[in-house]
């Protein structure tokens, strides 16, 4: 669980940087025509970004089964970056889908107590 919040942090970190970039870039008159427009989309996708990591990283610390189910698309998603995108979120895919995994969120079977 830690494991996808600090993935999660670090995107949003990412995702605040380049958004800030951008708008550097748009403010300072350093983008021209093409590049003006590919910064406008991008201040729009960024944010919209942003606030989906900090949903996610609630969500997760909340067990909202949406959660884990919205984890599991963006780490799929997430595995066309490659390379290191693809390392982290293909490890964080396999631990995501463990049966202890998914029986904190609610989902599957609960795990067997071993002291019993």
């Amino acid at each position: 669980m830690r494991a996808a919040r600090a993935l999660n942090l670090f995107s949003l970190v990412i995702v605040l940087i380049l958004t800030g970039l951008d708008a550097y870039s748009l403010l300072t008159g350093r983008s021209a025509g093409e590049e003006r427009t590919k910064s406008l989309y991008s201040m729009v996708v960024y944010p919209l970004g942003a606030l989906f990591m900090v949903w996610l990283i609630t969500a997760l610390r909340q067990r909202r089964r949406s959660a884990w189910r919205a984890q599991a698309a963006w780490s799929v998603l997430s595995l066309v970056s490659f390379p290191v995108g693809t390392v982290l979120n293909g490890l964080l895919l396999v631990w995501w889908f463990r049966r202890d995994t998914r029986a904190w969120f609610g989902l599957g079977e609960q795990p067997a107590d071993p002291e019993v």
